[in-house]
């Protein structure tokens, strides 16, 4: 063989050996998989106005300087993933160039210091989740309509749920796109390739409860796993007894649109399967409406401070007195939901403290969104749903100009005012509403409007007035000043009244309705069995008032006479309930509201012996000819409203109480307490609670218990 010959043989014989090892190799290597997704919440925060959400906005911000912070946010649901991550790049898109286009951190998916994950709609400069640690890359200047790429590989571990905080150190805004912009915000993924996922399919929309209307075009939407590349879907409107085709065959893109049918119906389902074999398929959860039209309008709620038609706001606490000669004022504040839809809420609530609330919203087309309004403040009330909202009002002392103008603001204060009270009902024309009541403490369903916080020692209650001289003014409370509810509208949740000052006296008055108490006041001595006479002072449009005392120092109250005429004077049999920490109280009769209560503790002491009381606010009818049993009548008239009549019957001396209870054995009313003469004898309930405020429809129970007797009955108020 020729010299010539061996070399060329050689390095055949290596060609061979280096592609044989080359493509050994290359059968061997891993292969990799690339995933593109778009973040599912994304929005940006800022610290001038830190209670506002910006998730619908169109851009993300970043800056930094002395009077205002902006940093934004993404999350990102990442699945499929079946290897080792190679690589991971956050892309963004500039719309307005920086000398910094910031660093990207990783941060929790959760409210800040809460187990509950962010939404866009919701996340605002104090509940966003802290931006801390390390960065994971920076960005130096970025140029307008480019491409930045943030390096994030050590973020990403595997399928689940990421989020990542953008912040800059530049006071040289830089805008980048978000998801509802032009050029969304991408998360690229190159993985090692894992066997491929199983196919599945899971429809999203709709997926039960909505209501489509007839000739509209909607989105049926659904997101897939595994190698499917066409997909069929069909409707039922009987609930799935027979099926229509809407596509034998599209693109498994993840969104179809739809021209819904003429075909009315509250028991419609979507199919959507594979259309090459028809597995995997997928049905709508729940059952949706085609409608022909929709008559319920936006389905958003709407506030308003309204406590009745004349009085559309009244001082809770006319006169406080406070050491030092510290006046302290508060408003009665309620307001009613007056929108097209029930404002129903919600909210992962126990006993241990401040928890998010969240509100739905809904859009005439069935459809709503959980937007984050604030947190519930547990109101201590562990059998039954009741629980405020935190600095959920504002209260502001203005000057009065000429003509009764509104001048400039005094003083100021933040209120815990509003709470959801004891409300379960939904309004059952909405879509997606529950078929039943909901009573839990994990939803809130507000039909019927807002109250009060009670209790004078609670934080946040008053404003402070000082250094103001003696004179008029304007009292004035808005309810959800800083628009934490979404609502149609915000002009009317304001209102005002005025008030006249008098530090001399100590008085503050209500110069539209007043009422002021003068006999009891303090330091009285009324003896059981006696008839004392009640007095008192009024001013402005109150027709009739309700008389209650208390035995204790106001720690609980009884009630004298639901409603008698405004006439200065009422005469009243003190009962046979001896305590040297006795209060009167008087209130408007229709609402609670203005109110007064005796300024010092008044006492009863004991009577002549025998002495007995008849029951309060009632007469003893036909005295000569005494029942001969124990007897507890149907009230009249029944269902009722506003007001209803009890009557009962004592044949002889007895310990009596008559208290009105809800359908959960709860304690509403206490209508009698005391010693009774016999006699026949009744009682009026008017739909309100031990706080005056009225309770909601429904059925409640009424009991009487006189010595060894007991009876219920039920009774049904109708609002």
């Amino acid at each position: 063989m020729k010299t010539r010959d061996i070399f060329r043989w050689a390095a055949d014989a290596l060609t061979i050996i280096f592609s044989t090892c080359f493509a050994t190799y290359a059968m061997s290597a891993p292969q990799s998989a690339v995933l593109q997704i778009q973040p599912t919440h994304d929005a940006y925060v800022k610290s001038s106005t830190a209670t506002t959400s910006y998730g619908s906005a169109a851009t993300l911000r970043l800056r930094k300087s002395g009077s205002e912070t902006i940093t934004s946010y993404l999350k990102f649901e990442v699945a499929g993933l079946n290897g080792v991550v190679l690589s991971a790049t956050l892309r963004l898109y500039v719309i307005d160039a920086s000398s910094d286009g910031g660093a990207v951190y990783l941060v929790s998916n959760n409210y800040l210091g809460t187990e509950t994950q962010w939404l866009q709609g919701g996340l605002n400069w104090n509940n966003a989740p802290p931006i801390s640690g390390t960065a994971l890359s920076s960005a130096g200047p970025v140029s307008v309509n480019s491409w930045v790429e943030f390096e994030v590989t050590s973020a990403i571990n595997g399928n689940g749920t990421f989020s990542f905080g953008l912040r800059s150190n530049a006071s040289d805004v830089v805008y980048y796109s978000s998801r509802e912009g032009g050029n969304k915000p991408e998360l690229i993924i190159e993985s090692e390739a894992g066997p491929p996922p199983p196919p599945a399919l899971t429809l999203t929309a709709p997926n039960g409860g909505e209501s489509w209307t007839i000739g509209s075009t909607r989105t049926i939407r659904w997101s897939s796993t595994g190698s499917l590349a066409n997909v069929s879907l069909e409707f039922s409107d009987d609930a799935g007894a027979t099926w229509s085709t809407i596509s034998s065959s599209t693109p498994n893109d993840g969104d179809f649109d739809w021209t819904i049918p003429n075909a009315e119906s509250n028991q419609c389902l979507v199919r959507i399967a594979d259309a090459a074999d028809s597995d995997p398929m997928e049905v709508s959860d729940g059952v949706f409406s085609i409608v022909a039209s929709n008559p319920i309008g936006q389905l958003l709620p709407d506030l308003k401070i309204w406590v009745n038609a004349t009085t559309p706001v009244s001082l809770y606490d006319a006169q406080i007195k406070v050491a030092g000669g510290e006046t302290r004022l508060r408003f009665s504040n309620t307001a009613v939901n007056v929108g097209a839809g029930a404002l129903e809420m919600f909210g992962v609530v126990d006993n241990r403290g401040e928890q998010p609330a969240y509100q739905r919203i809904y859009q005439d087309d069935g459809s709503y969104e959980d937007v984050l309004v604030g947190v519930f403040v547990f109101a201590g009330h562990e059998d039954h749903n009741h629980f405020h909202f935190q600095d959920f009002a504002i209260y502001r002392l203005r000057q009065v100009t000429s003509g009764d103008g509104v001048g400039p603001v005094l003083a100021t204060s933040d209120k815990i005012s509003f709470c959801i009270t004891d409300s379960d009902e939904y309004d059952g024309t909405l879509p997606s509403a529950p078929s039943s009541h909901v009573y839990d403490c994990d939803r809130q369903g507000m039909s019927i409007g807002w109250g009060d916080r009670y209790g004078r020692s609670t934080e946040g209650q008053w404003i402070v007035i000082n250094g103001v001289a003696d004179g008029n003014y304007w009292l004035e409370s808005e309810v959800n000043p800083d628009r934490l509810l979404f609502e149609t509208r915000y002009d009317n949740n304001s209102d005002r009244i005025k008030i006249s000052i008098n530090k001399s006296t100590g008085r503050v008055k209500v110069l539209s309705d007043l009422l002021t108490l003068t006999e009891p006041n303090g330091g009285e001595k009324w003896r059981t069995g006696s008839r004392q006479t009640i007095k008192w002072k009024s001013a402005g449009k109150v027709s009739n008032v309700k008389l209650e005392y208390s035995t204790n120092g106001g720690g609980s109250w009884v009630t004298i006479t639901t409603s008698t005429a405004n006439d200065s004077s009422h005469s009243w049999t003190v009962p046979d309930a001896i305590s040297s920490s006795c209060l009167m109280r008087i209130s408007d009769a229709a609402d609670g509201k203005p109110t007064d209560e005796s300024d010092v503790a008044f006492s009863i002491v004991a009577g002549s012996p025998g002495a007995l009381a008849n029951s309060p606010g009632d007469e003893v009818q036909n005295q000569a000819a005494l029942p001969d049993k124990f007897h507890l009548a149907l009230n009249y008239p029944n269902p009722f409203n506003p007001q209803t009549r009890i009557d009962y019957a004592l044949p002889e001396t007895a310990d009596v109480s008559l208290a009105v209870y809800d359908i959960l054995g709860r304690e509403v009313a206490m209508l009698v307490e005391g010693r009774l003469l016999p006699g026949r004898h009744h009682a009026f309930w008017d739909g309100r609670d031990h706080r005056g405020v009225r309770v909601s429809s429904g059925m409640y129970f009424y009991s009487l218990r006189a010595n060894h007797f007991k009876m219920v009955r039920k009774m049904t108020l109708l609002q």
